[in-house]
């Protein structure tokens, strides 16, 4: 019997050892909680990406069976990304009327190739809001041209790369856990010291005066991330 990934029983029933209880999983009637009022939010349901990044955050209150999974616990995060990866897939193919603006450059088309309506078939366009998908690559690459255009070329290409020797990484994890049994952790770290990074630059101005800078961010085979960044001085700090 096969059931949806979206069934509270979906997680309990594939991974017993992460879920030792029974406990349910994820549903669409599940809501958010307020904390103040101890009573439901009426109108505010829970999405699937929160709840799945609320099992990923370690509690110093709460024993989690998931971060002690080793590679089952990197088998449930793909897992955790591939049905929320198709729920929303699932949402932009049912909700394509709101989208029908992007859809007219194909209409043309096939008014002007002379074709015949009933062999052409249904089109699912993927919104530029949706991350990874052609046109949101295309959009992000848009804004960077501008960037370039108006400042002349970029005087800094910086490269940082995820150590995993960081004392951060280690003195958080668990005992008995190695850096590549928590992605979650080494991911949310990279984060941190991203942040700090475009700090010192933008605020701390360790290079000057920044007046804009695009960044890309990539994972390499073992799952370490790292970042390519161009930086934009202004006239009077160019190199």
């Amino acid at each position: 019997m096969q059931i949806s990934e979206c069934h509270p029983g979906y997680l309990p029933m594939h991974y017993v050892l992460l879920f030792p209880t029974g406990q349910l999983g994820w549903s669409v009637y599940l809501k958010h909680w307020n904390v103040a009022a101890n009573a439901w939010y009426s109108t505010k349901k829970l999405s699937q990406w929160e709840y799945y990044c609320y099992r990923l955050f370690q509690r110093t209150t709460e024993y989690s069976p998931i971060l002690r999974g080793s590679k089952l616990f990197q088998q449930f995060i793909v897992d955790a990304w591939a049905s929320t990866e198709q729920n929303r897939f699932r949402y932009v193919r049912l909700n394509q009327n709101n989208l029908r603006s992007e859809l007219y450059g194909a209409l043309t088309d096939i008014v002007t190739a002379d074709l015949d309506p009933n062999q052409i078939g249904q089109r699912v366009v993927l919104p530029s809001s949706h991350t990874g998908s052609a046109r949101s690559m295309y959009e992000i690459y848009q804004d960077s041209l501008p960037i370039t255009r108006f400042n002349s070329h970029p005087d800094i290409f910086l490269t940082i790369t995820a150590n995993p020797k960081w004392p951060e990484i280690n003195n958080a994890l668990l005992p008995n856990q190695s850096v590549y049994d928590r992605p979650d952790l080494v991911a949310r770290v990279f984060e941190l010291k991203k942040k700090a990074l475009l700090k010192e630059v933008d605020n701390n101005r360790v290079f000057g005066t920044c007046v804009a800078h695009v960044w890309t961010i990539e994972f390499q085979k073992r799952g370490l991330p790292h970042m390519h960044a161009l930086f934009f001085l202004s006239r009077e700090d160019k190199i």
